[in-house]
């Protein structure tokens, strides 16, 4: 969900340096967070002893 969100964001910058465009609107099911923010917020949800295999299976490109 927040790699289509940084996608979705990416479209709306190219097309605001275009022309006006609508505000954009944050994402609903990301609770309003920047997607770093809502991964942040996701994994802090984790147990601890869960999260060696969360982390495992997460894109590694949103993993710092």
């Amino acid at each position: 969900m927040a790699e289509e969100e940084l996608k979705r964001i990416a479209v709306y910058k190219e097309k605001k340096s275009k022309g006006k465009v609508a505000d954009l609107r944050t994402n609903i099911l990301m609770l309003g967070l920047s997607p770093p923010d809502y991964l942040l917020r996701a994994a802090s949800n984790v147990y601890t002893n869960e999260l060696e295999q969360t982390l495992l299976v997460s894109a590694m490109t949103f993993v710092h």
